[in-house]
């Protein structure tokens, strides 16, 4: 019974491990994108909306050019912790890759996808990242794209296509700014 046991535990470890970011330690992208495929389905059951946000630094090739991957990589340690505080408990957030995050927020629409990509963003641009290995202190910002379902798409891939087309917006609008589709 004993190693039953332990060969579930190990199972349940390797799963967990295949769905998350070993630098972040949030999310993956498979996991993130099965997660939105089923909010996406709840939502449609149940009639209701959701957000999807995606947003990335606005700079990080810089600290790594300035700094090293060293430094990129603890600022994008210290930015998981920072988002893991941020969201609700039924949102689901994940590094989608490089420095490109995303979020699923169930149960949002415009006004509640806006206000929390503003709140986001401040809270980000407020926060100091700490690389003690080279005793800098950095400031981070980052720009933002948003979507909501039903309205801005009805499957997983179109939500991504226009929050994607929003960040993209966001970028060309000056960084360290929120756009919804």
């Amino acid at each position: 019974i004993s190693e039953l046991i332990e060969n579930a535990e190990s199972f349940e470890k390797i799963e967990e491990l295949s769905y998350t970011d070993a630098l972040t330690g949030l999310a993956n992208q498979r996991y993130f994108l099965r997660r939105l495929d089923e909010e996406i389905m709840r939502a449609e059951r149940y009639d209701r909306s959701l957000a999807l946000i995606i947003f990335d630094l606005d700079d990080l090739k810089g600290i790594n050019d300035k700094y090293g991957h060293q430094a990129g990589d603890t600022v994008l340690r210290q930015m998981g912790e920072a988002l893991r505080s941020s969201i609700r408990t039924i949102d689901v957030i994940a590094r989608y890759g490089g420095d490109e995050f995303c979020i699923v927020m169930p149960e949002s629409d415009k006004s509640t996808c806006l206000k929390f990509m503003e709140r986001l963003k401040r809270k980000i641009s407020e926060q100091e990242f700490r690389v003690e290995q080279f005793n800098l202190k950095l400031t981070c910002t980052i720009s933002l794209g948003g979507a909501v379902y039903p309205e801005n798409g009805s499957t997983g891939e179109q939500l991504i296509y226009a929050a994607d087309m929003a960040l993209l917006r966001a970028k060309e609008g000056g960084r360290d700014r929120c756009v919804i589709y």
